[in-house]
């Protein structure tokens, strides 16, 4: 297989190699590689894990669905709750 990249990716993989990292491009390649991968995976798993809201409003409607219930202790200043949640 052949391929083209920029000067700047070849001299990437030219200071790699110097660096003593990589014992060729193809090492540096197949690296890059596997790590692309990994996060394709990573992220193909957290879509089918989190909820996917496709807009504004939708987010907030689930935002304060997921606060109802939520209040402050009695007696108890936001200030203090900031400086609790701190500490």
């Amino acid at each position: 297989m052949e391929i083209q990249m920029s000067s700047e990716s070849e001299r990437f993989i030219a200071s790699q190699l110097a660096e003593g990292q990589f014992r060729s491009a193809d090492e540096v390649i197949e690296y890059a590689l596997s790590r692309l991968r990994k996060r394709d995976s990573r992220n193909a798993a957290e879509e089918t894990t989190r909820p996917q809201e496709s807009s504004v409003p939708a987010a907030i409607t689930r935002i304060k669905e997921l606060r109802k219930g939520i209040t402050k202790p009695p007696g108890m200043t936001l200030k203090e709750m900031i400086s609790a949640g701190r500490s």
